[in-house]
């Protein structure tokens, strides 16, 4: 991982190189293994659980060190086990366990009947878990989500309900659903990954017309959408238009050279010749060898 010139390398780098490496080896070797024997007291925990007679004094410490006190109302929940056939004692804990965790949920929902969710004022933690859902089109997930938020009349989980259906249906390769559904999300709320979703849908759709409202909108938000805005611009014939979006973003970006390259067949396409030459001078200046500038001027050279 090094950026140091290997030619550079001495014996002591080298030496300072493998200790770094197997130093990181042997830390992330001990956090792993504390894992693992913390993974084997869990499981032979539960392996208790189901071993009649049920021992209680065994699993108190586990479901105490994992917070999960709400497994002694299962364990009660489960078929054969009755608090008669415990001590006194046992009943005693299994009290105290099962009053603490209804104390942690009267807590937690006392304020919102939806679960799992814990919004903060701008739903990060909500959109964060969906967008992973969806990149990993993990679609059980989804469809929780859309369960958590379904009932709610809180503007940002109608906006979560949205989207979550809007990505089901996209996993589900229902495009104009997805579509429909992501656009019932207020203009106000929708964040930048939603309105490239829904760019992402009307291209696809080749719906061009809302893809350019939605482009005009995230461009707003990050100027990198600059050249595709450009581009859907001289498709619906807005070529002035194209023109000032493209020269925006190449003035912040003067040597991004893809976007130089389909700014120089924009200026072709409208007639500006000579202003084409100009910009493909402009890329073989940063890149000599670029063989899509080189043949292009050969074609308009002729």
């Amino acid at each position: 991982m090094t950026t140091r010139n290997n030619e550079s390398w001495d014996q002591e780098y080298l030496n300072n190189q493998t200790l770094i490496y197997y130093q990181t080896y042997y830390e992330i070797t001990n956090i792993l293994l504390k894992h693992f024997k913390s993974s084997k007291k869990r499981i032979k925990s539960r392996i208790l659980e189901h071993k009649k007679p049920v021992q209680i004094t065994p699993l108190l410490q586990q479901w105490k060190d994992d917070q999960q006190f709400g497994r002694a109302k299962l364990l009660l929940q489960r078929k054969g086990v009755s608090i008669t056939n415990l001590s006194d004692n046992d009943i005693e804990n299994i009290q105290f366990f099962i009053k603490n965790y209804e104390s942690i949920i009267t807590e937690k929902d006392k304020n919102d009947n939806i679960q799992d969710i814990q919004k903060n004022s701008s739903n990060d933690k909500a959109h964060m878990k969906l967008n992973y859902f969806f990149q990993r089109r993990f679609l059980a997930g989804i469809e929780k989500m859309i369960q958590y938020t379904e009932n709610s009349h809180n503007k940002e989980n109608i906006e979560i309900y949205n989207l979550a259906i809007s990505y089901r249906d996209y996993l589900n390769n229902d495009f104009n659903s997805s579509l429909v559904a992501a656009m019932k999300i207020p203009v106000d709320l929708m964040r930048e990954s939603v309105l490239k979703h829904i760019i992402v849908l009307t291209l696809n759709l080749n719906k061009i017309p809302i893809a350019e409202l939605y482009l005009s909108r995230i461009v707003e938000l990050n100027d990198e959408y600059l050249p595709q805005y450009a581009q859907i611009l001289h498709l619906q014939g807005q070529n002035q238009l194209a023109l000032t979006s493209y020269l925006d973003y190449l003035d912040k970006y003067p040597e991004d050279v893809p976007v130089l390259l389909k700014f120089g067949l924009f200026l072709v396409n409208v007639g500006e010749v000579d202003s084409a030459k100009s910009v493909l001078l402009q890329v073989m200046s940063i890149d000599t060898n670029n063989q899509t500038a080189i043949k292009y001027l050969e074609i308009l050279n002729k």
